[in-house]
């Protein structure tokens, strides 16, 4: 069903059934934006940064990533639906104090975009009508360390392990036998993965969707829980590099997929330079992963035994179930602390449970924090940065659609294509104009 409007860009008054939906900070202090339009006209109380009152729903933002405000529009859109007589009109959330952008926050939004009583801005709808890079992908939930976790688990199904140290060992097993063929199983898995699945991706007009590629990623072959746990992992990496790599060269069929597959394995083998190998996993995070099995043995394990349940708790869910409750910074305050005194803007969990790495955030200071990417070396805050190395090597510098020129790979003649920052991955703008400005001033050699 398609939405008939969208919220409009300014609201002075509403009807008895509309909610202003904004956002907000967790201690509920509005002050300015649309939360203080929200304190002023329509209800919102002091001192609640979460939920509806009067004829408001505030949606905390001022948090570390567009990820920490999942849960909040999850529940929002939840609400929303079980009170149909209502008609929700969500404001462009977090993008004007809290300094996210459009494209960060409108993916939260694509339960709602057929939700009748939810109004989005326009933006939103648009953004969620054709956006590139799916939902799912951006967030990479399926990480190393949730596979670590999903594979000890199956593993302690068959072994029932009683130490933490039999524990470590067979998973250090079943990481060596991976090791041992480099990346070799997992890029054949990855291409025999293509092949089956491009030709059921492809658009009326030939060009690649990478929304029904990021749904025909989950493996569906039946093998053990351990094989299932590596395969989901690779499946999501391997549609991870395509849809970076398709936000340039826009592939029309399987076959440009698979030969720039190849060229970037050919590449990585015979770099140095990368390693650990793309599918394998990192130092960081399996180091840290075995720490915490170490440490915390008697906390996710019962009578000796390692506990699935009290594990996965510990690992995933306590953190999220405290970012959720309290909000990030408060659970940093409490439970972290810097990694050393080399590197301090680094935070590390010593207590909550396991958690990612987060990294100061001078740039934006009314975001305080943004999550690690973890890529290879340890803590990183560039998003999809091995992808990039990657790319940037095996196609950016060779594509005759750009030019590399003061520290950029910049389109020559389309100006649709994205901008690349050498060593830094792809570049955003907040309007195609501000974009358009960047290129021609940087090819005037200004």
């Amino acid at each position: 069903m398609t939405k008939k409007r969208f919220t409009p860009e300014k609201i002075d008054t509403l009807s008895p059934n509309e909610v202003f939906v904004f956002g907000s900070n967790l201690d509920g202090l509005h002050r300015g934006g649309a939360a203080r339009m929200a304190y002023q006209k329509f209800g919102a109380v002091w001192g609640e940064g979460i939920g509806h009152f009067g004829q408001s729903y505030a949606i905390p933002t001022m948090v570390a990533s567009a990820r920490d405000i999942k849960p909040y529009v999850e529940d929002f859109i939840c609400y929303a639906k079980s009170h149909p007589e209502l008609t929700f009109l969500v404001t462009r959330i977090g993008c004007g104090i809290a300094c996210f952008k459009d494209k960060d926050i409108a993916p939260l939004f694509a339960d709602a975009l057929e939700t009748e009583n939810i109004i989005l801005p326009e933006t939103f709808a648009k953004i969620l009508s054709g956006r590139v890079i799916p939902k799912h992908l951006q967030e990479k939930m399926h990480g190393q360390t949730r596979t670590l976790v999903d594979m000890l688990i199956a593993l302690n199904k068959e072994q029932h392990f009683t130490s933490e140290q039999d524990a470590v060992k067979a998973l250090s097993s079943q990481l060596d036998n991976i090791r041992m063929g480099t990346d070799e199983m997992a890029w054949n898995c990855s291409w025999l993965s293509v092949i089956r699945m491009v030709g059921d991706c492809l658009n009326a007009d030939n060009t690649l969707n990478v929304e029904k590629l990021e749904k025909k990623c989950t493996p569906d072959m039946e093998h053990s829980e351990l094989y299932d746990a590596y395969a989901q992992y690779v499946a999501e990496k391997t549609a991870i590099m395509i849809s970076c790599l398709n936000e340039f060269r826009r592939y029309k069929n399987g076959e440009e997929i698979m030969a720039d597959l190849q060229k970037i394995t050919s590449e990585y083998r015979l770099n140095s330079d990368y390693d650990p190998f793309y599918f394998t996993f990192g130092f960081y995070p399996e180091r840290f992963f075995k720490h915490y099995v170490h440490q915390f043995w008697d906390e996710i394990s019962t009578d000796g035994v390692l506990d699935n349940a009290k594990f996965r708790d510990f690992m995933i869910d306590r953190h999220e179930r405290g970012v959720r409750k309290y909000g990030l910074k408060k659970v940093i305050e409490r439970n972290f602390k810097g990694d050393s005194a080399c590197h301090s803007e680094v935070l590390v969990a010593y207590r909550g449970g396991a958690a990612p790495r987060y990294i100061k955030d001078y740039q934006h200071m009314t975001r305080s924090y943004i999550r690690s990417c973890a890529s290879g070396s340890g803590a990183c805050s560039i998003p999809n940065f091995f992808e990039f190395r990657l790319m940037m090597s095996s196609l950016l510098e060779e594509d005759p659609k750009y030019i590399a020129e003061g520290g950029y790979f910049l389109p020559k003649d389309d100006y649709t294509l994205p901008v690349y920052r050498v060593g830094l991955g792809r570049v955003y703008f907040d309007t195609e104009e501000q974009k358009r400005h960047l290129i021609e001033k940087i090819k005037k050699g200004n």
